[in-house]
């Protein structure tokens, strides 16, 4: 047996068996199927060629990124302030998300739904720093899982409603 028509390299005939020759080739969610055309030759030379359908099942892809779409906060913010939306890429078209913090920078952050936010003002407030590095997991439907850390920047809001200490003092010589 011989193939005539190996699918662009996908297929391969090892000891008259049909075999994966690259499946890194194989995605299901380029082409489902493939065409391949073996034949087989006779001891006098003689041939006849045929054509199958390899029907490519699809298997679960991992998602490979996640998306925020903010990644600063101003303060003063209240609990639930939601900081940005987070989003993932798949291969699978239709895949469904839950996201996750592995790590929520000692509790000020929290994800609802797709949604990252504060959690407490007081935690919050209590800690502040110029940014805070939170870790997302995403996992799709099948439980294939991706993560990233993203590094939230956060503004201190200095307009009239900020108590801000005093930077001056004048004397005026009054008598």
């Amino acid at each position: 047996l011989s193939l005539v028509d190996n699918a662009g390299g996908r297929f391969a005939i090892s000891n008259n068996n049909l075999v994966v020759a690259d499946a890194n080739l194989l995605d299901f969610e380029v082409n489902q199927s493939h065409s391949i055309t073996v034949r087989a030759t006779d001891a006098g030379n003689a041939t006849f060629d045929a054509t199958f359908t390899i029907n490519i099942t699809n298997r679960n892809d991992t998602p490979t990124d996640i998306a925020l779409s903010n990644n600063s906060v101003t303060i003063p913010a209240t609990a639930g302030t939601v900081v940005g939306t987070l989003s993932a890429t798949d291969a699978d078209v239709g895949s469904t998300f839950n996201y996750f913090l592995t790590n929520n920078a000692g509790g000020k952050f929290q994800i609802v739904g797709n949604e990252l936010r504060i959690t407490d003002t007081a935690v919050f407030l209590s800690d502040l720093q110029p940014s805070y590095t939170v870790t997302v997991m995403v996992q799709d439907q099948y439980g294939a899982n991706y993560s990233e850390s993203f590094t939230i920047n956060v503004t201190n809001n200095s307009g009239p409603s900020s108590n801000q200490p005093p930077t001056n003092i004048t004397l005026n010589n009054t008598s």
